[in-house]
Parts: C-alpha cells; structure tokens; sequence
C-alpha cells in the first residue's frame, strides 16, 4: 500500500481569510488561520491544489486530491467516513510522452487514519505530469462505507474532476450549484463507497473491479477540464530575457530570439561575425552586437556597411545622377558620412523651397541632399533631407528666431515716458546659397506711426501702421549668403513706444525667412 506525501485543511479549527501584508502568501496559495491549543488563531499559508511548498513558495506537482462529504456549512456530514483501517484505492493511468512513448503507471493511495470532523480534504502528491494522461482506471479495493465529494487530479492549474464523469452514480444535494460542473466550491456531489461487491464480477474485462460500486475508466480528450490561462501574458513563464514566449493548451514554449541560440530556458547570443553567417559587405568590418551585428564600411569606402562603395568613385558617380526637378547642387564640395554623401541643394527657375512636412521642422537648418550608391550595382539615388520640393508663388515662411534683447525707459530730453526695443532676428538660409534674402516680422499689433525703427545691416521694405507686419531685406554686405555661413543674426531697434505698445508689440512675435525678392506683404495679408 503507498502512503504518499500528505497536507491536511481541518475544516473546524481553521477558516480560510483573505491574504495581507502580514500574510504574504504564495500567489498560488491560500491564507488560512488556525486555532492552537491556548485557543489564539495564528494565519497560515496553504499551496492550492496542483502546487506543493510551504505555502510561502509553491511550486507545481500533481497533486491527488480527495474530500469528505460536506454540508452546506462547509463541514464533514455524519456518516461520511465510516472505513475499517488498511483502507486503499487503485488507480491506473494509461500515459504517452516523447520521451516514453505509450506506457501504464499504477497507483495505489491508503486513506489517512482520520477522525470524523477533523480532517475534510486530503492532497497526495506524485511524480506526474497530468499532460501525458490519455486514460484512467479507478478501482474501489478496500475503501469502505466512505462518502466523497470530490475526487481531482491536478497539476498546476490544469485539472481533471473525476467524479463528474463517474460510471457510478453520483447525487446533487439541493443547495449545490454546478451551472460550473468544474467549480467544486460551489458545484457539491456525493458519491458513496459502500461494501465489496460479492463474487468480484467482471466489468469491462476487468478481474477485480465492481461495475456497480465503483468503476470509472475514461479516456482523456484534449484538454479535457484545463483551465486556458496565457501565462505569456500574465508573466508567469520561466522564459529567457531573450526568449519568446507562445502560449500553447498545455502551457507555454519558449523559444530563442533571432541572434540567440538555445532551449528557450537559457539563450546564448549568436556570433554572427565569427560564424561568417552576416551579410556585411567585403569591404566593410562586422562587429557583433547582442542578438544581431553591425556593418560599418572600412575607411576611403562610403555606404551603410551592407553596400561600400569607394568614396571619390561614389561623388563623382552621385554628380552623374540626376536630382528631383528643379533642384540643383551648389558645389560639388560634399560632406562624405557611412550613411552616404551629402551635398547642399537649392532650388532654380525662381522656385522656393517648400518643406513636405513644415510642422516638424522645429530649428534653424538648411536643407540637403542625400546620395547613396549601391555597392553591388554601383548605382547611386537621392534622399532630400528633410523632404522638400520646389514650387513657385508665395514663398514658404521658414522658420526663424526672434528674441528681445533688451527694453528700456527712454531718459533723454523730450522723451520721458517712452520705450526703446531692442531684437535680434536669426535665421539660416535653407538653400546652401541665396543671393538676398528677406525676414518678415510678425509683431502682437501694428507699430505705431509715432514709433521709430532703426536697422544697421538690414534694410526695412515693407512697414506700415495698418498692419502687423514688417518686412526686411538685406543690404549690400549680406546680400550672397552661403550655407557655410551659419545662421545669420540681424538686429534692429524700435523706439519712441508708450509702454502698452511696447508690451503689445511683443505679444506673440514671429520672424520667418521668406525667400529673397519678395517686395510686398501680399503673400502673408
């Protein structure tokens, strides 16, 4: 007869509670509390079926689980165990694994000495796995005038509740509910085991079973009463940190990454570079990185590592590829990077450069054009960066920066009482080369007749009192203006302002570059 490793929960001296800080249970156990023999409750943890520990860790093992007769009050009911000692049950299970392929593992379980109202629930526990079950037997030996209300099997969350889909015959109390069969806190059978039958009949072919008593022999259908949980994405999975986690019926499968290699429990990166298994070009160096590679062309070679070309081959070929219309190179002077050759651009025919998309463009740049050549074929494209294109009418409104530099009380004669300002414009012209240029400056109202404006490396263009704008323009010393030329600041005053006019002047100011022959405010009214 086997004893194996057994747990009781007696049903009268202790209520199961809700876990807190000062109970911090395993979250596959339950929080119970205990009545000692000075008659204090103590908590204590409990593994649920399917997990085996101290409660404070639980880890999943098959688990037998077998429970008295209850009431409706939780409690053993009269009568439910009425067995002689030597008591035992049988239980044979038909399995296929990989590693085994088909094979039987019998069972034999002795009932616990127990006495009636201490004990209600009894777990045993084996070296299974529910998984490769595809048939039970239970056989009644010994066990005698016993009454269960539940007989399970378990292994972690999965489980199969045998007295559900017993041969034998089963009862419903009134007050149990089984709208979820699989719910034995609410779903309550009886099924009893009374004495031997006489003459040990054959059922099934079996020699030494009792049809009528107790006999069940079922096959196991796929996923017969598992619980579907995806512990992928409830985290409840051993995978490796460069592992991929699939939910599966049956639990879950790890699998390595692409760049690492293993069993999905442990991975390894892969050395791409050692292996010879990368895709650098010959004449770029691979370095290997976690879980993937780098390609880096070597020096006098241009490309981003998978295609390297050399560098004075890929300018001269990059001058030979046509650009977007309208577009056109200032020089051939070009800055050389791994992601390809870089030449400053700028539109013809009278076109302005127009951005694709203006609401990110968010500082002072210029624009650019972007060649890369294919290492294999040898050919070359262009990327403008940011996007542009070339259009002709109104120009674009270009970003640029306004700041004030200074404000104060006007102290000469005559003028007490009156503001002066003092502003700085920035802007970078966005073609690698302008030949003039013009900065239209949005103030918070229209500068006062009485206002005074001053300009010492600008001309003013456009200013009128009917409106918020002013245009400004260069003057001979900053009319041609290259991209290698920075940003270009321009500072004006304004002067002879009441101090609400000064205040209201500044409200939302706004500069922007707009192109470099425009005369009037037409385009921006």
């Amino acid at each position: 007869m086997k004893l194996p490793f057994l747990s009781f929960i007696a049903c009268v001296t202790s209520t199961q509670i809700a876990c807190d800080e000062k109970n911090k249970c395993h979250p596959k156990a339950d929080c119970y509390q205990e009545k000692n023999k000075q008659g204090e409750y103590r908590p204590f943890c409990q593994c649920k079926p399917g997990y085996y520990g101290d409660g404070i860790s639980c880890e999943e093992k098959f688990t037998l689980v077998i429970e008295l007769c209850r009431g409706e009050d939780g409690k053993v009911i009269p009568g439910a165990l009425r067995g002689a000692q030597n008591t035992s049950m049988l239980m044979n299970f038909w399995m296929t694994s990989e590693e085994r392929g088909n094979y039987q593992q019998n069972l034999d379980y002795n009932l616990p000495d127990t006495k009636l109202g201490q004990s209600m629930t009894i777990n045993y526990y084996d070296p299974m796995n529910i998984f490769h079950i595809n048939k039970i037997k239970v056989l009644q030996d010994n066990w005698q005038n016993i009454c269960l209300s539940r007989l399970s099997i378990h292994q972690g969350d999965a489980f199969i509740y045998i007295l559900r889909t017993l041969d034998n015959r089963y009862y419903e109390p009134d007050w149990s509910d089984c709208s979820n069969p699989n719910d034995p806190e609410k779903c309550v059978v009886y099924t009893w085991w009374k004495k031997k039958c006489k003459g040990r009949k054959k059922a099934n072919g079996e020699d030494v079973a009792c049809r009528s008593r107790f006999l069940y022999k079922h096959d196991i259908e796929p996923n017969l009463y598992i619980v579907q949980k995806d512990e992928c994405a409830l985290g409840e999975h051993s995978c490796h940190a460069n592992a991929m986690c699939t939910d599966t019926t049956a639990g879950y499968q790890c699998t390595c990454k692409s760049g690492y290699e293993g069993n999905g429990k442990n991975c390894d990166d892969v050395n791409e570079c050692d292996n010879g298994i990368h895709d650098c070009d010959n004449n770029a160096t691979c370095m290997n990185t976690n879980g993937t590679f780098e390609c880096n062309c070597n020096p006098n070679f241009s490309g981003d590592g998978k295609e390297c070309i050399a560098k004075r081959e890929a300018a001269e070929v990059c001058q030979r590829t046509p650009l977007p219309e309208f577009v056109n190179i200032v020089s051939s002077r070009a800055r050389k990077t791994k992601n390809g050759i870089i030449f400053r651009v700028k539109c013809d025919d009278g076109r302005d450069i127009v951005p694709s998309h203006p609401g990110k463009i968010n500082r002072l740049r210029g624009y650019k054009a972007n060649c890369k050549c294919s290492g294999k074929t040898g050919e070359c494209s262009w990327v403008m960066h940011p996007s542009f294109s070339c259009e002709k009418g109104c120009p674009h409104e270009h970003l640029a920066e306004l700041r004030e530099i200074r404000s104060w009380e006007d102290e000469r004669p005559n003028h007490q009482g009156h503001f002066q300002l003092k502003l700085k414009a920035q802007f970078k012209p966005p073609a690698g080369e302008i030949d003039g240029w013009r900065l239209l400056i949005k103030f918070g109202m229209p500068i006062p007749d009485t206002a005074i404006i001053r300009t010492g490396n600008a001309n003013v263009i456009y200013q009128s009192s009917s409106h918020r704008l002013m245009l400004l323009g260069n003057v001979d010393e900053n009319q041609y203006l290259t991209a290698e030329d920075g940003a270009v600041g321009i500072l004006f005053k304004i002067a002879n302002l009441e101090e609400h006019e000064k205040i209201n002047l500044l409200r939302n100011i706004k500069a922007s570059y707009v192109g470099s022959d425009v005369n009037d405010i037409t385009c921006f009214t």
